[in-house]
């Protein structure tokens, strides 16, 4: 499999938002079939130590999702920013035609993290 879909949640919908996780999956688009998964919370201090703003709407908006929604952005096992671009990067192989179901502040998030992270 050669396509990648990834989806991220962050405190913000602008390209300098902290993300506080990260998802990806491997997927076939003709047989519909799915690989691989990625999943990675991250730790909205490390997040923001690199900079990056968390939106006031956005964490409303947060705080009126269900109790494990909340939970799943809180865990105990999240790990820094660097570490789950690390993980993400790792888990992408070269070649692989990326599609993802996300607005392009997602994107820019994402492009925002990358660069300031090398």
């Amino acid at each position: 499999m050669n396509h990648l879909m990834i989806d991220i949640e962050s405190m913000g919908t602008k390209s300098n938002a902290p993300v506080v996780s990260i998802g990806s999956v491997f997927f076939d688009p003709d047989s519909g079939e799915s690989g691989p998964e990625f999943y990675q919370v991250i730790d909205l201090t490390s997040a923001m130590a690199t900079g990056a703003v968390p939106d006031g709407d956005t964490i409303l908006w947060w705080l009126k999702q269900s109790p494990e929604a909340r939970a799943a952005i809180t865990t105990s096992d999240s790990i820094s920013i660097n570490a789950a671009l690390l993980g993400l990067s790792a888990f992408i192989k070269e070649g692989i035609r990326i599609i993802g179901l996300i607005d392009t502040a997602c994107s820019l998030v994402i492009n925002s993290d990358l660069s300031v992270d090398g």
